[in-house]
């Protein structure tokens, strides 16, 4: 049995591999973030710790909300940059 700190360092090296593959199937770093995350959750939560798939969508859209409220620059749209 590994030890909590030796299982901490496993998870946050399997985490960041999972993120390195997923930004190169992912176009959007967004997406690519959230299944990331997901996943973690998934993987590693307790059962008492599961909660619905709604709940953790009301979550993740107070999340971003709150980003974007809190962000200074105006919001685009990923495929509507400014022309230089």
């Amino acid at each position: 049995m590994l030890s909590h700190h030796q299982r901490n360092l496993q998870v946050m090296m399997l985490s960041h591999d999972l993120q390195r593959l997923a930004d190169r199937f992912l176009p959007d770093p967004n997406a690519a973030r959230f299944l990331v995350h997901e996943t973690l959750i998934d993987a590693f939560a307790a059962p008492s710790d599961a909660r619905p798939m709604a709940a953790r969508g009301r979550d993740l859209r107070r999340a971003m909300i709150a980003r974007l409220r809190a962000s200074r620059s105006p919001s685009r749209r990923p495929g509507h940059q400014q022309r230089r």
